[in-house]
């Protein structure tokens, strides 16, 4: 399946990269022998390597080896995460929604704390949750002012709060929303977008 979830402006699996990859899962199965001394760095690239190729399954199965196998690596943090984006893709939501959680909760200086909070927040509003997607979309935004994902996050908060009956603070988030699309298409005129991709934080 292909990957879902950000913003056009923010994918680029090129052909490159699915080409590159399988030569990655390659090396990493002869560099598993004995005279390997890191088999976990082996096991997050060919998780990684999964990711990338957009083999969702895959890529899930093999970072919960890595995680069950090496519970204190220091790579965990991003092993919860993209796990958690690979059960997204998968519209394992409530699967994704508990492992974007762990990483807020467990690992708040890892890189993408900020995404998993977002995540929180998005998955709790698919799953219906309003009242846990509030207080995440709420941390994101005010935490993430100038972040790429801003306009989504003031979206689905507006929506949020429409659905819990929060009618004037619903009318203020969404007004915000409106003002974060038109920055951004003034960005996108200007040619000042740059092209922020999740999978180059594997």
């Amino acid at each position: 399946s292909e990957w879902r979830g950000w913003p056009t402006s923010m994918k680029h699996f090129t052909v490159h990269s699915q080409l590159i990859w399988p030569l990655w899962l390659l090396a990493a199965s002869f560099l598993a022998g004995p005279a390997r001394a890191d088999d976990a760095t082996d096991q997050y690239i060919v998780a990684s390597g999964f990711f990338k190729m957009n083999r969702f399954d895959f890529a899930a199965e093999e970072y919960e080896k890595f995680l069950k196998a090496y519970p204190k690596h220091e790579q965990v943090p991003e092993a919860l995460y993209f796990l958690g984006e690979s059960y997204y893709q998968l519209d394992k939501l409530e699967d994704a929604r508990s492992r974007f959680r762990e990483v807020v909760a467990k690992h708040p200086g890892s890189r993408n704390f900020s995404y998993a909070l977002y995540r929180v927040g998005e998955t709790s509003h698919l799953l219906g949750d309003s009242k846990a997607a509030e207080p995440a979309l709420v941390e994101f935004v005010t935490k993430r002012p100038d972040d790429p994902l801003l306009e989504f996050a003031l979206s689905n908060l507006g929506r949020v709060q429409l659905q819990l009956g929060k009618f004037p603070e619903a009318k203020a988030t969404l007004t915000k929303a409106i003002d974060a699309v038109t920055k951004s298409i003034q960005k996108v005129s200007k040619g000042q977008v740059v092209d922020q991709v999740q999978t180059d934080r594997l």
